[in-house]
């Protein structure tokens, strides 16, 4: 089932995203939503189909046009996470639950994944 799309592509994990650089994740932490996250989501919508898996370690991989990208991920108390990759970082709202996850970036943006 496809679920509808809360905003464009091109914010998806912030900026970075938009210039292909994709960033994804700082070490993680034992937040209740640390637990939640952990496991694979996808973006259901969009040009381009995206996915991410998320580990207990902190690490992800993010995964988009058949390219591989590793990172790692820090989710603090506030409901933020810190992501870093290929030298990128940026910080980010999320609101994750069983089936989803929404992560709102700088400029209000909200990208939604839905767990695979």
């Amino acid at each position: 089932m496809k679920h509808p799309k809360r905003s464009s592509l091109g914010i998806i994990l912030t900026g970075s995203a938009a210039i292909g650089s994709l960033a994804v994740m700082l070490a993680g932490c034992g937040t209740a939503e640390q637990g939640l996250i952990v496991g694979k989501w996808e973006l259901q919508s969009g040009p381009t189909r995206m996915d991410v898996e998320f580990h207990r370690d902190g690490t992800a991989d993010l995964v988009m046009m058949g390219q591989t990208l590793h990172g790692t991920y820090k989710l603090n108390t506030n409901n933020e996470m810190d992501w870093t990759m290929n030298g990128l970082s940026t910080k980010q709202k999320v609101n994750v639950t069983t089936q989803k996850l929404e992560i709102t970036d700088d400029r209000n943006q909200t990208v939604v994944y839905y767990r695979k």
